[in-house]
């Protein structure tokens, strides 16, 4: 029998600010086929939100909250990015979300045609 994770209280408000296909609830936001963000997105069409002082986009608030943060070079910047196995940029279900490199995300790109 499969257990459900627990929701914390950070993911309370990520739940909070998607959409899903029917009722849910937080404990079970990771078993919805698609997250749809309804809030503010930014000039690429990626949703954002506010995370204290900082504004990152919702896909990868979503990943960082499930599988842990992604590493940072000596300057604070993420040296992998998160990649939309569906290409859907509004999707912020965790399953639908990998990291990779930036390399791998152009190549991800070209091979479906998005660059």
């Amino acid at each position: 029998m499969k257990t459900k994770k627990k929701a914390t209280a950070s993911h309370k408000r990520l739940v909070s600010k998607v959409s899903a296909q029917g009722e849910h609830s937080p404990n079970d936001f990771l078993h919805a086929p698609t997250r749809k963000a309804t809030h503010a997105v930014d000039g690429n069409g990626y949703p954002n939100m506010w995370v204290g002082n900082e504004n990152p986009r919702l896909h990868v608030v979503m990943y960082e909250n499930v599988y842990g943060a992604t590493p940072l070079n000596e300057n604070g910047q993420r040296t992998l990015v998160v990649i939309h196995l569906d290409d859907n940029k509004e999707n912020g279900n965790p399953l639908n979300l990998y990291a990779g490199t930036p390399d791998e995300n152009r190549w991800d790109a070209d091979a479906k045609g998005r660059r």
